[in-house]
């Protein structure tokens, strides 16, 4: 756990503060300190940049993590220069010891904070992904529901041209057709061809196979 390893981290660097002599030995254990908060600030550095380019990551959330994390590096670059120049001389004065503590601290809390915007930025990933995944069903839910209309209506249009189909072979029945006849015709005729062309725009819009519809349609059309 980073926060539990920070406050050992301040725990042996006050106590090496305590008698105010900073021994080369000391210096070197103080310095080995460093190179921990160092290795860590490497790899929320490598998170951060990893994360803060993802794709899905837009808005207040992205924003959020960006001033966080500026935040935070310059908590950790104080921390780091208040220590180097606590033990330059190889004395900590109770000025500098303050200023140390300070900077833990506020290091502490910087760190805290971005990693509480970390949180919100994974979660705000989520939600982005998991939108574009709902979006996209509904829209496939949308397109299949108006493929099966057209289909339905492709359906009910070869029913309408085989009853068209069936009237006129009962009208042409007794080789003879009468004015009143002829009139129907042409009104059946008329209909027959508006519906054509409606439903073969339809089924070109949604991809379906209207071929055997259109081949029973220009025979009827001929017959007519």
């Amino acid at each position: 756990d980073r926060r539990q390893r920070q406050m050992c981290i301040r725990d042996r660097i006050n106590t090496t503060f305590k008698d105010g002599i900073i021994s080369e030995a000391e210096a070197q254990a103080i310095a080995s300190n460093i190179n921990v908060l160092n290795a860590e600030k490497a790899d929320i550095d490598a998170y951060y940049t990893k994360l803060y380019a993802n794709a899905y990551l837009t808005g207040t959330a992205k924003t959020n993590l960006a001033s966080a994390k500026t935040a935070y590096n310059t908590a950790h670059t104080n921390l780091i220069n208040s220590i180097n120049t606590a033990i330059a001389d190889g004395k900590a004065t109770a000025t500098e010891k303050a200023d140390v503590d300070a900077k833990f601290s506020a290091y502490n809390n910087a760190l805290s904070a971005y990693q509480t915007r970390v949180g919100e930025a994974d979660k705000a990933i989520q939600d982005t992904i998991k939108k574009v995944a709902d979006d996209a069903q509904t829209s496939a839910n949308t397109a299949q529901s108006a493929a099966n209309a057209a289909q339905s209506t492709a359906n009910q249009a070869q029913a309408d041209a085989n009853a068209a189909n069936s009237k006129l072979t009962t009208w042409a029945s007794d080789n003879y057709i009468s004015p009143q006849e002829k009139t129907a015709l042409r009104q059946q005729k008329s209909d027959i061809q508006a519906e054509y062309n409606d439903i073969v725009a339809n089924a070109n819009r949604y991809n379906i196979s209207c071929l055997l519809y259109t081949s029973d349609a220009a025979d009827d059309r001929i017959s007519v």
